[in-house]
């Protein structure tokens, strides 16, 4: 009877967290309804190749990370890190949502403020931001030279990122449905 009260308590706890971070991303987005914060990211490296396998029906490289700075283009913001990690994968033929002749990419990007100004706590300093990145490619960006064009999300916020292979580009995050930006 004990372990079924501190399962339900941990439950409740879990449902006012989920709740409690839902409106706070709520309230964010609601009084920048018109406002887009953009970062240039630029001077990226790969600092992990990934690992490959080849399942014999789709190629996949896991783990894929790059890391560069990031400037935000926005009022609010100011210098900081950018890192994504993406996994690459490519059909070898026809399979339900893989297009044979496309590099779908999916992964994690997070941009950091630099440890400093998070440890001053000025006013100007963002807080750490972190989304979903996902493209459809019609080559791969590990070796061959393109335009990238991916959706990125965190909650309640939607947008894009234009670059290149290196992903170096632009992203930009804004209340709604994701818009496509041109460099």
């Amino acid at each position: 009877m004990q372990v079924r009260r501190s399962l339900g308590l941990v439950v409740v706890l879990m449902a006012v967290l989920a709740v409690s971070f839902s409106v706070r991303a709520v309230e964010c987005s609601e009084g920048d309804k018109q406002k887009d914060y953009r970062w240039k990211i630029s001077d990226t490296k790969v600092v992990n190749q990934g690992q490959f396998f080849d399942t014999g029906r789709i190629e996949i490289t896991k783990g894929y990370k790059v890391v560069g700075k990031a400037a935000a283009q926005h009022e609010e913001g100011g210098p900081g890190s950018f890192e994504i990690s993406l996994d690459i994968s490519k059909a070898k033929k026809q399979l339900a949502g893989k297009d044979p002749d496309k590099f779908h990419l999916n992964g994690f990007w997070v941009i950091k403020p630099p440890a400093s100004e998070a440890q001053t706590g000025q006013k100007k300093a963002f807080r750490t931001i972190a989304g979903r990145f996902t493209a459809v490619l019609p080559f791969n960006p590990i070796n061959e030279e393109g335009t990238v064009e991916a959706t990125v999300t965190i909650p309640t916020w939607q947008g894009k990122f234009v670059g290149n292979e290196k992903l170096e580009g632009e992203l930009t995050l804004s209340p709604g449905k994701p818009t496509a930006r041109s460099k």
